[in-house]
């Protein structure tokens, strides 16, 4: 097989993919690879559309294959890594992002920090961020991830410095004003958490767990009582939310307006009969009102 009968199988193969002829189209590409197996972009170009098909494992198989033949390639290491880090293979993606290391690429640093995550290597995670964010400090999910993790980790002077130097550059997304904020929480700032919970909510943003970490934050510290609009407004965004409607019933239980303790008590088991708190709490407020009686 001459170059000229390559080019010929290779737009032929290419002509199959657009008419979604797949398995015409990897014939080609494997009768291309048989004889000139230092084709490159052929492997990419089957990986691709094995994904196409939903075959993960078929295109790592084939990049693995590439890899033969181009050793150390960061190209098809990092293809690989993504690959195996989308079908659940975090073990495998760690490997071969920790082979990309000395490239010293943002992204291979951030994959390793999501691999150490999901395995609550929480450590390694927020330095695998950080390096993320020392290569490139314009990688916003890096800096992200990084002050998520931070918070995770309890290093709240840290997430907060991050958060606030990000707030400052005028590029944060909404989010980091709710980390922020239950930063603020733990390092003596409740008001200053009230605050970016606001402008959290200015931007009407729908990210019903990220507030109701913030909310939950400031509902179980001494100034209880800056969370009830947070509630309140996680109570519009999802109406049924047990976790909201329990904790603004500590909130009016804890201000002795017990009337509406129980009616967010009872609204809560209305969603959820079984829920241990609600019961315990409706139960207590039950017994109050027995022995004023």
């Amino acid at each position: 097989m001459d170059l000229h009968q390559v080019e010929y199988l290779l737009i032929k193969a290419n002509e199959f993919r657009s008419r979604d002829l797949w398995l015409h189209a990897a014939q080609l590409y494997y009768r291309v690879l048989a004889n000139f197996p230092d084709r490159k972009p052929v492997y990419f170009d089957l990986a691709q559309m094995y994904n196409n098909m939903g075959y993960p494992r078929a295109a790592e198989q084939i990049l693995i294959r590439g890899l033969k033949h181009f050793p150390e390639d960061p190209d098809i290491l990092y293809a690989i890594g993504i690959s195996t880090y989308r079908s659940g293979l975090y073990s495998a993606s760690e490997r071969y992002f920790e082979r990309l290391l000395p490239t010293k690429h943002p992204e291979v640093h951030a994959y390793l920090g999501c691999i150490a995550e999901r395995s609550d290597r929480m450590q390694k995670a927020a330095w695998h961020f950080e390096e993320a964010s020392k290569i490139s400090s314009d990688f916003r999910p890096a800096r992200y991830l990084l002050i998520e993790t931070l918070v995770q980790l309890q290093s709240y002077e840290r997430a907060l410095e991050l958060a606030t130097a990000s707030i400052e550059a005028g590029d944060a997304e909404w989010q980091i004003y709710s980390f922020a904020a239950v930063a603020s929480v733990h390092t003596g700032s409740p008001e200053s958490a009230v605050e970016y919970i606001r402008t959290a909510l200015n931007n009407d943003p729908d990210d019903y767990t990220t507030l109701m970490l913030a909310a939950e934050e400031i509902a179980v510290s001494p100034s209880y009582a800056l969370a009830q609009p947070i509630l309140e407004y996680l109570v519009k965004l999802n109406p049924l939310s047990v976790q909201a409607l329990v904790l603004l019933g500590n909130i009016s239980n804890k201000a002795l307006k017990r009337e509406q303790a129980y009616d967010y008590y009872s609204k809560a088991l209305a969603i959820d009969p079984g829920n241990a708190t609600a019961l315990e709490r409706l139960q207590m407020l039950r017994n109050t009102q027995r022995k004023t009686v």
